[in-house]
C-alpha cells in the first residue's frame, strides 16, 4: 500500500487544523486548552513524519522547520518501532485527539490506518551509503528490468555480476547508471520475515 499523498493530506490537515487554532486563540485569547491543542498537533505531525521514514518517502527535514518539534521526534525515534507504534495507537484514541478533529474524522481514521499499517508492513531500519570499498569494487551499477520491477546490476570489477532490487521510489529507468557515491542502500524489515534490500539514487 502506497501512503504517500496520504501522508501528505494528513500532514496539510493538521497544518490546516493548527491555523484554525492560533485564529481562535487570537480571537479568544491565551488558554491552557489551547496548549493542549497544540501539543496534540505536534504528536500528529510526528507520527506522520515517522510513518513518511518508514515507508522511504524521504526524511523528517522535509516537514520540521523548527528545532523543537525536531529534537522531540528524534528523542521518540531511539524507542523501539513496536513500542513506538503502541503509543501512537493509543494517543489517536484519545478523547481530546478526536474531539480536535471533530469537523473532519475521515482524516484522523486516515492517520490511523497509515500508523496501523505500520505493524504489517516492510519497514525502513536502517539506510547507508555505500562503503569506499565496496564502491571500488564495482565497475559500474546498471539499472536493469527484472522480474519483479527494476533492479541495480553491480559489474564487479573481479568479474561477474550483483543485483539488488532498485526501490519503487526511484526515478531511474532501465539503462540509466547509478551514482554509487551517492546512492544508498535501503534495509527493510518486516516480523516474522527475513531482511530485504533496495537501493535508491
Amino acid at each position: 500500500m502506497d501512503y504517500k499523498e496520504d501522508i501528505r493530506r494528513c500532514y496539510s490537515c493538521i497544518m490546516e487544523q493548527e491555523k484554525t487554532t492560533v485564529n481562535m486563540e487570537l480571537s479568544m485569547g491565551f488558554s491552557m486548552n489551547f496548549r493542549t491543542i497544540y501539543q496534540t498537533l505536534d504528536v500528529l505531525k510526528i507520527m506522520m513524519v515517522y510513518a513518511w521514514e518508514k515507508y522511504g518517502y524521504g526524511t523528517y527535514k522535509e516537514f520540521f522547520k523548527g528545532r523543537e518539534l525536531e529534537t522531540k521526534y528524534l528523542n521518540i525515534k531511539q524507542h523501539p518501532h513496536d513500542v513506538i507504534i503502541n503509543d501512537f495507537k493509543k494517543y489517536l484514541k484519545q478523547f481530546h485527539v478526536r474531539t480536535i478533529f471533530d469537523d473532519d474524522l475521515k482524516s484522523l481514521e486516515k492517520m490511523e490506518e497509515i500508523i496501523n499499517s505500520l505493524e504489517t508492513s516492510w519497514i525502513v531500519t536502517n539506510s547507508r551509503l555505500f562503503t569506499p570499498e565496496e564502491i571500488a569494487a564495482v565497475d559500474r551499477a546498471e539499472v536493469v528490468a527484472s522480474q519483479y520491477g527494476n533492479s541495480v546490476c553491480f559489474f564487479m570489477k573481479g568479474g561477474g555480476q550483483t543485483y539488488i532490487p532498485l526501490s519503487e521510489q526511484s526515478k531511474l529507468a532501465v539503462g540509466d547508471e547509478l551514482d554509487l557515491k551517492t546512492a544508498k542502500l535501503v534495509t527493510l524489515s518486516r516480523k516474522g520475515n527475513d531482511d530485504i534490500y533496495r537501493v535508491i539514487e
